[in-house]
């Protein structure tokens, strides 16, 4: 687990600064505070922190080819190099025996065929020095990150966005377009940025720079299609146990390292899951796991994950963090995030991770567990999402929206009164589009009320040439490519293309990160992504039952009442601290004044919203906190960016 970033010049006599590639290395500490590595030659340079999890002693980063055709820097971890190296690199000469020397020998041989055969989380850069060019690929969920930005004369790449503008070449200008994507996804999705002329690489997708011609390619090279089989009960045997396997085969991968890992326990099925998985694989060896207690009862796992561990008899932790704790590391975290993310999910990731990073250096936890086998609220909702979708008209499903918010807000996780305003809120809208107005902070409507006129790009909310509004055509676009688009797939497909990659696994590296852990997530294990996508539905939704494979998988061995666990999101209570202990802060950070000067939101729509939400009229919390982080990163974050040094 690591932060990369490095620079090429199309001018070959553009003297490289060593100055620049420091910084841009020297930013990204956090990720990598174990050893630092750079990488200098003609039109190029690489650079690399690395936190040492595979070959504490060897693995140092940047890599070269012992003929020096090649160097390479590598973020994240290829579960497989094991396998790779005996069955394609059997005859290879290897100085290590780290992850990153069977991939710099693979890329030598394959170049962008070596790519498929990966089953890992990552992003890298490889300089194929000998054939003039640079292959970058990120992991097909998304769960590294690579920011790039490609001029007339440069390029330049980083892991992080504080990093990448170390570079005198990268605008700092924020891209306004981007912004209604933020408010609906909660986070920039794939490949918008904050910032004008900078993107992010896709996940599943590689490209190529060719340093002769100055051109950039850019390639999807993973495909995981939903398919749909008849279901027949007499072959639910065959799917558990085809599950038992992949499950156990995925976390013999992530549990490869040279330092100790452990697991985030919470109270729901998954981590429950992958702990019973571990202990098939370690046998009497001792796993320690971790949780956070909340002093709010709806938003407290604790008792459950104690259940569990005590059941396994795992070495457990917990921690009972009181709001004041929370609280007091708000603001500090939001000043380091390089992008605005706005799932509040990525407080309570940060504070697991850094209470167990005192005990381990890797960390295991659930990520994908929902996106692939139907674990969220909204699954619940679709069979009455089919009949209210063909039989209530818009301005009726908006006159019972607003009854379902007359009695006075709840705060309380998952509430009756939001859930029924959710769900009526997305009614009225297409398969494609209902999840975003489901689960999204702002719909197309709400955008159009809440940016500022003058900024607002008028195409994003209504696209002529479209029967929807153009800011919901990379949902139409992926549900298109669906093999059976029905109701079911297409919400599945949205969590995984969208959901995923922009707000659990970005906030899950952002906070990991942070206090230098790495993160792993056993069911995005490609061999387990591809079979959750080719079960049939019935065994991931089924009488009423979300994720029914991991629930008929605790029916033996497990602790009673884990298989029948209603879903527990992992969050904090944001709606209920904006009119408590948060109140003055917020309020301070959307000064209507600073608003009005800022130019990006209008003012008046926002003083609505908080109006409301403190008179707890409704509960305004999620459309609240996505203005406050990003106008907390405009006026912490984005000042750094411009006054950087160069």
């Amino acid at each position: 687990m690591c932060g990369i970033c490095g620079f090429f010049y199309k001018n070959t006599e553009q003297p490289i600064d060593p100055g620049v590639l420091n910084r841009m290395v020297d930013t990204m500490v956090h990720r990598g505070p174990d050893e630092r590595g750079i990488y200098l030659s003609q039109i190029g340079a690489l650079g690399h922190r690395r936190l040492t999890i595979i070959d504490l002693v060897g693995g140092q980063q940047p890599m070269e080819l012992p003929n020096k055709q090649g160097a390479l820097v590598h973020n994240g971890e290829i579960y497989n190099y094991p396998e790779i190296q005996k069955n394609y690199l059997s005859d290879a000469q290897f100085s290590s025996s780290s992850d990153t020397e069977v991939l710099l020998h693979l890329l030598h041989r394959k170049g962008t065929d070596a790519i498929p055969f990966l089953n890992g989380m990552f992003v890298f850069a490889y300089w194929d020095i000998e054939n003039h060019k640079v292959i970058f690929a990120r992991d097909p969920a998304g769960q590294k990150p690579l920011f790039y930005y490609f001029g007339s004369e440069s390029f330049v790449f980083s892991s992080e966005l504080s990093s990448l503008v170390c570079h005198p070449d990268v605008p700092r200008d924020i891209e306004v377009d981007s912004l209604a994507y933020y408010l609906l996804f909660e986070g920039y999705p794939h490949t918008r940025t904050p910032l004008k002329g900078v993107n992010k690489l896709s996940p599943g997708h590689f490209m190529v720079l060719d340093l002769r011609n100055w051109t950039l390619r850019n390639e999807r090279y993973w495909e995981n299609q939903l398919t749909q089989f008849d279901f027949n009960p007499k072959d639910e045997n065959m799917y558990m146990e085809a599950f038992e396997e992949k499950l156990i085969r995925s976390m013999e991968r992530h549990l490869r390292a040279d330092v100790e890992v452990g697991i985030f326990l919470s109270g729901g099925l998954d981590s429950p899951t992958l702990v019973k998985a571990a202990l098939n694989v370690k046998k009497n060896q001792s796993i320690k796991t971790f949780t956070i207690k909340h002093e709010l009862d709806s938003f407290d796992e604790a008792e459950h994950a104690k259940e569990v561990a005590r059941y396994y008899g795992v070495e457990h932790h917990e921690r009972l963090l009181s709001q004041s704790d929370f609280l007091a590391d708000i603001d500090p975290i939001l000043k380091q995030n390089d992008e605005p993310i706005a799932d509040p999910g990525f407080l309570a990731i940060y504070q697991v991770a850094k209470f167990s990073r005192d005990y381990v250096k890797v960390i295991i936890s659930g990520n994908g567990g929902d996106e692939f086998f139907a674990g969220y609220h909204p699954f619940q909702a679709l069979w009455a999402y089919r009949i209210a979708h063909k039989l209530i008209p818009q301005y009726l499903a908006n006159f019972i929206s607003e009854l379902a918010v007359l009695p006075r807000a709840s705060f309380d996780y998952m509430n009756i009164p939001f859930r029924i305003q959710r769900f009526l809120r997305g009614v009225p809208y297409p398969p494609s589009e209902v999840l975003m107005h489901w689960i999204g902070s702002f719909n197309h409507h709400e955008i159009q009320a809440v940016l500022n006129k003058d900024i607002l790009p008028t195409y994003l909310i209504k696209d002529n040439e479209n029967s929807y509004p153009y800011l919901y055509k990379s949902l139409y676009e992926s549900n298109d490519r669906l093999m059976n688009p029905d109701l079911f797939s297409t919400l599945l497909d949205t969590f995984q293309q969208f959901y995923l990659p922009v707000c659990i696994c970005n906030h899950s590296d952002k906070a990991s990160m942070r206090v230098s852990q790495e993160l792993r997530s056993p069911f995005l294990d490609i061999e387990l992504m591809r079979f959750a996508n080719q079960l049939p539905p019935q065994m991931k939704y089924f009488k009423g039952k979300t994720k029914y494979i991991l629930r008929k998988y605790h029916e033996r061995n497990s602790p009673m009442g884990v298989s029948k666990r209603p879903k527990q999101g992992f969050t904090v209570p944001i709606a209920h601290w904006l009119t408590t202990a948060l109140k003055p802060w917020a309020n301070e950070i959307l000064d209507p004044n600073q608003m009005d000067k800022d130019g990006f939101f209008d003012s008046r729509e926002v003083r609505r919203l908080w109006r409301e939400h403190q008179e707890k009229k409704i509960n305004h919390g999620k459309k609240l906190w996505t203005i406050i982080v990003f106008q907390h990163w405009l006026h912490s974050v984005w000042p750094q960016y411009n006054s950087i040094k160069n």
